[in-house]
């Protein structure tokens, strides 16, 4: 789910066979009223969220049952926050070595950038696709290439945007890796946990979130169906 950046609407995706998004209201004391629905582009629908000024939502459809090939979906908002109808599905080729998970494109998140790009993590091709939405339409941009059988799933961006933070699940539950501009194209620096030592990494329990926090600075990884919370300074 996520906001709106100025209206009071929330938006929900169904990971469905048929994704959908659906936009609902939200009173000021919390009541939840259902404004509209519209297909997500794609099947198994898993994250949306909206460009900093509101113009659009992001979608990451997991799978693509036809074409093989996972898509990012643009829908286009009106000033009052709904659906114009106007929908952009952008699909890229894709696959890893790990023949159960990476046989085709997976794009599992889409997050935009203070630079309007937005950026779609692929588990299935290990990479991340960056595109730049226009007013009237949607442009690929650059494949950015990420070690092998990584399987990228959740990212997230610091405050400042200078930094990005990225987890893998394959083989196994990766651990945070860091990559700043300044440290070129091609460096991940891995970023020790805070706290006390917890459980070793459970193949059953892949990442699932990542986030970061303004105040205080932290970084927050989550891990399911074995629910796991790490935090790293």
């Amino acid at each position: 789910m996520c906001w709106h950046p100025t209206a009071p609407i929330l938006y929900a995706v169904s990971e469905l066979d048929q994704g959908q998004v659906t936009a609902l209201a939200v009173s000021d004391g919390g009541e939840l009223d259902v404004l509209a629905s519209i297909h997500a582009g794609g099947p198994t629908s898993c994250w949306v969220t909206s460009d900093p000024v509101g113009s659009a939502l992001l979608v990451a459809n997991y799978d693509e049952i036809d074409s093989g090939l996972a898509a990012f979906t643009t829908i286009r908002l009106g000033a009052d926050g709904l659906f114009t109808g106007e929908v952009t599905v952008s699909r890229q080729p894709g696959a890893g070595p790990d023949e159960e998970r990476q046989r085709t494109s997976h794009i599992h998140q889409v997050v935009p950038t203070p630079y309007g790009t937005v950026l779609a993590t692929d588990l299935g091709a290990d990479a991340i696709w960056e595109y730049r939405v226009d007013p009237d339409a949607v442009v690929s941009l650059s494949r950015i290439a990420l070690p092998t059988a990584r399987g990228p799933r959740p990212s997230a961006l610091s405050s400042d945007r200078s930094t990005g933070f990225l987890l893998g699940e394959l083989p196994e539950p990766h651990p945070v890796n860091r990559r700043a501009a300044a440290d070129g194209p091609t460096a991940d620096k891995h970023v020790p946990s805070a706290g006390r030592p917890g459980p070793p990494p459970d193949p059953a329990s892949p990442s699932h979130h990542v986030t970061c926090l303004l105040a205080p600075r932290r970084l927050l990884h989550h891990t399911r169906p074995r629910t796991l919370l790490h935090i790293y300074l």
